[in-house]
């Protein structure tokens, strides 16, 4: 009797296991990767913001390097300080840059030194804006960061690298994508190797003979 080996049947389970795969991570790292872009925009739309002709209140929660934005284009919410802000829009009119003077002080009225920005730009979300300075906060606690400028069609804007979120999101999901597609190739090849096996069988069983087993006696 001839026993069929289950190495073809499980070949085709590892194939059709190793194609869903592949086309799950696909899919996955690209949902990761489409959704970095919103990840930029609520990070810009979290930044400090700070208008011109006026002193504005910051509250840094930890030590760091802080990147100083020029934003031409956004919306201003609440500000602290005694600068006003009803969430209107504001845009620069002019393609040139506005000239700004900028005076943070710490609570004990030291002044903190600012120094030349990385030169970042974004545009998301309705918000334009371009890193010009940087500033370094050794304590955290409240600022006061004054903008002075002939204009008044454009605000400051303090935070992090805008596109920090993101990228650590973009890198997800190309390392979900890979690995996922690593394990879908390695699926594959032993699925291949399952079908193509030789299949084994046993030898057929020998008539059993014995007491109750042979010819019926006469």
């Amino acid at each position: 009797m001839m026993v069929p080996a289950v190495t073809q049947s499980s070949g085709r389970r590892l194939t059709r296991a190793g194609i869903v795969l592949a086309i799950v991570s696909i899919a996955a790292g690209g949902v990761l990767y489409v959704l970095s872009g919103s990840t930029e925009e609520e990070t810009v739309k979290k930044f400090a913001r700070a208008p011109a002709g006026c002193t504005t209140t910051l509250e840094f929660e930890r030590s760091d390097t802080f990147e100083v934005y020029l934003e031409t284009a956004g919306v201003l919410e609440t500000v602290g300080g005694d600068c006003a802000a009803n969430g209107s829009a504001y845009q620069h009119a002019d393609d040139d840059a506005p000239r700004v003077s900028l005076t943070l002080l710490d609570a004990n009225n030291g002044q903190v030194e600012f120094t030349p920005g990385s030169g970042d730009t974004y545009d998301v979300g309705g918000f334009s804006g371009q890193a010009v300075q940087q500033l370094r906060i050794d304590s955290p606690g409240t600022y006061r960061l004054t903008v002075t400028s002939d204009a008044n069609d454009f605000v400051i804007a303090v935070g992090g690298p805008f596109d920090a979120d993101s990228a650590t999101m973009k890198t997800a999901a190309i390392a979900v994508a890979i690995g996922g597609l690593v394990l879908a190739f390695l699926l594959l090849v032993l699925g291949k190797r399952a079908k193509n096996a030789t299949p084994a069988s046993v030898p057929p069983i020998a008539p059993m003979t014995g007491p109750g087993w042979g010819a019926p006696q006469r």
